[in-house]
């Protein structure tokens, strides 16, 4: 329980102590108040209850400003960034998709089109948030549970003039930890969902579940750990838990690699990648892919370029050391 005390000097104590990890150490505030701390328990709750509340507003904010005023923008040029998108992909000898000349296309378009729509918007919402913040209700500020006696402690309002203050002046930093990122993702994504890739919809492969009888993800798993096998490697699927992501863990001449196997009919996204990457760091592989008989989404074609990772069908496990191989030229 924390101390009451009335002094403003006490209440400016206890704010530049939570305002320290605000600052310089944001996991502390999500995952709970530091252990030993002098700060009470009940107050360290509510001002990170707030800090966090108002970036969600923020960015729910900034978002809601992309839907009314960039996605519009976005509408008018779909059928120019699907040309362009046609125009650029091409497939090599090996039947492999090059999308590198469109991912400079599409951040020309991010660039020049819609990037200045983004900051306008955030600019829009952050000048709501400075001018407003004085003024949002105490209620809406505190956790639910939060104790009565706390809301209307005396002492309140003068850490609430220290928090408004220190939020205010570092505003610009607040966003671009907070808010720029997931507002950037969000909208890359919005772009994405616009492009109608063929590649994608390649009818030369099953993109179907395989045929086997009531087949598991671990019997997935299992398929492409034998299909491995068969082809020369030395392969066997993790186990359950504790792998950080990679089910399969396979060797051949000299190169190892770790793969995440996806058996769903859904287009794959960014999560599979971001935890096969982990996945390759913990197993310390020299190559890392994700297997599965569906689609990715563009956004997970853009991740696995950027990181090397190997998105396959399970039809393309024969061939996986020369795709290996393929990415250190």
């Amino acid at each position: 329980m924390w101390p009451f005390d009335d002094s403003q000097d006490r209440a400016a104590a206890w704010f530049n102590y939570w305002k320290g990890f605000a600052e310089t150490d944001d996991e502390a505030l999500r995952f709970g108040q530091p252990e030993g701390s002098k700060l009470g328990e009940e107050l360290w709750q509510v001002y990170t209850y707030r800090y966090f509340k108002i970036i969600d507003f923020a960015t729910n904010g900034v978002k809601g400003k992309i839907e009314e005023d960039i996605v519009p923008v976005i509408n008018e040029h779909v059928e120019s960034l699907n040309e362009r998108h046609r125009t650029l992909c091409r497939k090599d000898r090996y039947g492999l998709v090059d999308y590198s000349k469109w991912l400079e296309e599409k951040e020309y378009f991010f660039t020049k089109v819609t990037l200045p729509l983004l900051i306008s918007a955030e600019a829009e919402v952050k000048n709501f948030i400075s001018e407003g913040l004085w003024e949002i209700k105490e209620d809406k500020l505190f956790p639910p549970e939060t104790p009565v006696k706390i809301r209307n402690h005396k002492i309140v309002p003068f850490i609430n003039v220290h928090f408004a203050t220190w939020f205010n002046e570092n505003i610009d930093a607040i966003f671009e930890v907070h808010v720029v990122e997931p507002c950037v993702i969000y909208l890359t994504e919005l772009i994405d969902s616009t492009i109608d890739d063929p590649y994608l919809n390649d009818k030369s492969k099953n993109y179907n579940t395989p045929d086997t009888p009531n087949i598991s993800p671990y019997d997935y798993e299992e398929l492409c750990a034998s299909m491995l096998n068969e082809n020369g490697w030395v392969a066997q699927a993790t186990k359950k838990s504790g792998d950080q992501g990679a089910d399969v863990y396979a060797e051949k001449n000299g190169i190892s690699v770790v793969l995440q196997c996806k058996l769903t009919n859904a287009a794959v996204g960014n999560k599979a990648v971001q935890e096969i990457i982990s996945g390759q760091k913990f197993m310390q592989a020299d190559f890392a892919a994700v297997v599965t008989p569906a689609k990715y989404t563009p956004g997970a074609q853009d991740i696995a370029r950027a990181a090397k990772v190997l998105l396959l069908h399970h039809d393309d496990l024969p061939h996986l050391e020369s795709l290996c191989k393929r990415i250190l030229s």
